[in-house]
């Protein structure tokens, strides 16, 4: 029961963090971040700790922190590949493509976000589909490849229609 109430309370702190940037808080939400990677790793929950480096990248893109959002995103995928947590995987490799993308590595950004687009579409999940869509039809679009880059926003936007998001 310790443990579960260890991990209930760094999910609750990771879970803040995400919610803090929407509630006007956005200097919370490194602080957060970084409190529940220091429960995780007290609990040695490695799922737990791929999770916060994610947030913690997000954290740092949100902020412009490019670099240092590739090193958080960089240690979330080794983390996620290392426990072999396939949608942890997929949602990393996105999240590191987006990165590349704001770092104008635009080839490698493509690479990693066709990568995500699969693995989404092996795990059927269509909301990770819809964002990787939303990601390669940006590429195409500075590859100027305008045609291709319609056809994938609408079809981005299509599937966030269908599952009642909001297109991202």
């Amino acid at each position: 029961p310790v443990e579960k109430s260890g991990t209930t309370a760094c999910e609750a702190l990771l879970s803040a963090s995400m919610l803090a940037p929407y509630a006007g808080q956005s200097a919370q939400r490194t602080k957060l971040c970084q409190e529940s990677l220091l429960l995780f790793q007290g609990l040695q929950d490695q799922r737990g700790i791929a999770q916060a480096f994610q947030e913690l990248g997000h954290a740092a893109s949100a902020q412009g922190k490019y670099a240092e959002a590739h090193q958080l995103h960089t240690k979330s995928l080794a983390l996620f590949q290392e426990i072999r947590d396939l949608p942890g995987i997929a949602n990393a490799t996105l999240a590191f493509a987006q990165v590349l993308y704001a770092q104008c590595a635009h080839r490698e950004a493509y690479a990693s976000g066709q990568e995500s687009l699969q693995r989404f579409q092996n795990m059927n999940n269509r909301q990770g589909i819809a964002q990787a869509l939303s990601l390669l039809a940006f590429l195409a679009g500075y590859y100027q490849e305008h045609t291709k880059a319609i056809t994938l926003a609408e079809e981005s936007l299509r599937i966030f229609k269908e599952e009642g998001k909001e297109w991202e």
